[in-house]
């Protein structure tokens, strides 16, 4: 059986695939730019942009649905004693599988995250020992 993240490595390459055929100048001599890599966010500008919450109807279901479905493992906690799962922000790719796979409604992407469960923010991202965003 094929892990998610090996699958999804071969299936990003057979995306590019076909852009590796494509002639990037007219002259195959000339030098391209180097595209600068944007940088990753670090918990010390805590500038993540890609992350979901998981809110209080979890809280003693742990179904983990949402933890099979993620194909980033970004979802911790299905056999940990933990009273909840946790999304981790920095590994979090904004897919939404998740959404779709919980049975009890309790994850959104963080800016949906009803009032009523706005701390569950916070509990998120010092459960990763990560500042929360204002």
């Amino acid at each position: 059986m094929i892990k998610r993240r090996d699958f999804l490595k071969a299936a990003g390459t057979l995306i590019l695939l076909p852009l590796s055929i494509i002639p990037l100048a007219e002259d195959s001599n000339a030098q391209q730019p180097t595209p600068t890599p944007s940088p990753s966010p670090t918990p010390k500008d805590n500038n993540f942009p890609h992350s979901h919450i998981i809110t209080e109807p979890c809280v003693g279901l742990k179904d983990g649905a949402c933890v099979d479905v993620c194909p980033v493992d970004a979802i911790y906690g299905k056999n940990e004693d933990w009273e909840i799962l946790y999304i981790n922000p920095q590994e979090c790719i904004d897919c939404g599988l998740c959404i779709d796979a919980c049975p009890v409604e309790a994850i959104y992407p963080m800016e949906e995250v009803p009032d009523k469960w706005k701390s569950w923010i916070a509990k998120n991202y010092e459960h990763f020992g990560l500042t929360p965003p204002k």
